[in-house]
Protein backbone atom coordinates (compact mmCIF):
# COMPACT_ATOMS: atom_id res chain seq x y z
CA UNK A 1 0.00 0.00 0.00
CA UNK A 2 1.35 3.45 -0.92
CA UNK A 3 0.31 6.60 0.95
CA UNK A 4 0.67 9.68 -0.35
CA UNK A 5 1.61 12.57 1.72
CA UNK A 6 0.26 16.04 1.60
CA UNK A 7 2.33 18.80 0.56
CA UNK A 8 3.77 20.95 3.14
CA UNK A 9 2.58 24.18 1.06
CA UNK A 10 -0.45 24.64 -1.36
CA UNK A 11 0.43 26.56 -4.41
CA UNK A 12 -0.54 29.42 -2.83
CA UNK A 13 1.90 29.75 -0.10
CA UNK A 14 4.89 28.59 -2.74
CA UNK A 15 3.66 31.77 -4.81
CA UNK A 16 3.70 33.92 -1.66
CA UNK A 17 7.18 32.58 -0.50
CA UNK A 18 8.69 33.36 -4.16
CA UNK A 19 7.22 36.53 -4.15
CA UNK A 20 8.91 37.73 -0.34
CA UNK A 21 11.90 36.01 -1.76
CA UNK A 22 12.02 38.44 -4.51
CA UNK A 23 11.93 41.54 -2.69
CA UNK A 24 15.28 42.91 -1.68
CA UNK A 25 15.43 43.93 2.06
CA UNK A 26 17.47 47.06 2.83
CA UNK A 27 20.41 45.94 4.96
CA UNK A 28 20.10 48.31 8.01
CA UNK A 29 16.60 48.40 8.89
CA UNK A 30 15.04 45.06 6.82
CA UNK A 31 11.99 46.78 4.99
CA UNK A 32 11.79 46.59 1.25
CA UNK A 33 14.56 48.50 -0.19
CA UNK A 34 12.21 49.62 -2.55
CA UNK A 35 10.86 52.07 -0.19
CA UNK A 36 13.03 53.17 2.42
CA UNK A 37 16.09 53.70 -0.51
CA UNK A 38 13.37 55.92 -2.48
CA UNK A 39 15.18 59.37 -2.44
CA UNK A 40 11.51 60.59 -3.25
CA UNK A 41 10.29 59.39 -0.36
CA UNK A 42 13.48 60.75 2.17
CA UNK A 43 11.21 63.53 3.58
CA UNK A 44 8.13 61.71 4.06
CA UNK A 45 9.37 59.63 6.70
CA UNK A 46 8.86 59.99 10.05
CA UNK A 47 10.16 58.39 13.56
CA UNK A 48 6.76 56.69 15.63
CA UNK A 49 7.25 56.69 18.85
CA UNK A 50 9.10 54.03 20.84
CA UNK A 51 7.48 50.90 22.01
CA UNK A 52 8.61 49.89 25.27
CA UNK A 53 9.95 45.78 25.27
CA UNK A 54 8.78 44.94 29.23
CA UNK A 55 10.47 41.73 29.05
CA UNK A 56 13.41 43.22 28.17
CA UNK A 57 13.46 45.98 30.71
CA UNK A 58 12.91 42.74 33.42
CA UNK A 59 16.01 41.93 31.96
CA UNK A 60 17.67 44.75 31.93
CA UNK A 61 16.80 45.99 35.67
CA UNK A 62 18.08 42.18 36.84
CA UNK A 63 21.01 42.36 34.75
CA UNK A 64 22.03 45.59 36.56
CA UNK A 65 21.54 43.99 39.94
CA UNK A 66 24.50 41.73 39.17
CA UNK A 67 28.21 42.64 39.04
CA UNK A 68 31.29 41.10 38.89
CA UNK A 69 32.24 41.04 42.50
CA UNK A 70 29.25 39.02 43.45
CA UNK A 71 29.01 37.30 40.56
CA UNK A 72 32.15 36.15 38.69
CA UNK A 73 32.56 35.47 34.81
CA UNK A 74 29.20 37.16 34.27
CA UNK A 75 29.24 37.32 30.46
CA UNK A 76 28.51 33.76 30.94
CA UNK A 77 25.59 34.03 32.56
CA UNK A 78 22.52 33.22 29.88
CA UNK A 79 19.52 35.70 31.22
CA UNK A 80 15.88 34.75 30.57
CA UNK A 81 12.45 36.73 31.27
CA UNK A 82 9.60 34.22 31.73
CA UNK A 83 6.24 35.91 32.29
CA UNK A 84 4.48 35.98 35.86
CA UNK A 85 1.21 33.68 35.66
CA UNK A 86 -0.26 35.45 38.28
CA UNK A 87 -0.08 38.95 37.06
CA UNK A 88 -0.91 38.03 32.99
Amino acid sequence: MTTMAEPEFDEQNRSLMLAFDSVKLCAVCGNPAILCQDPELQDKWKAAPPVRCHRNTALLVAQSKVTEETNPQMHALIWRAVLDEERA
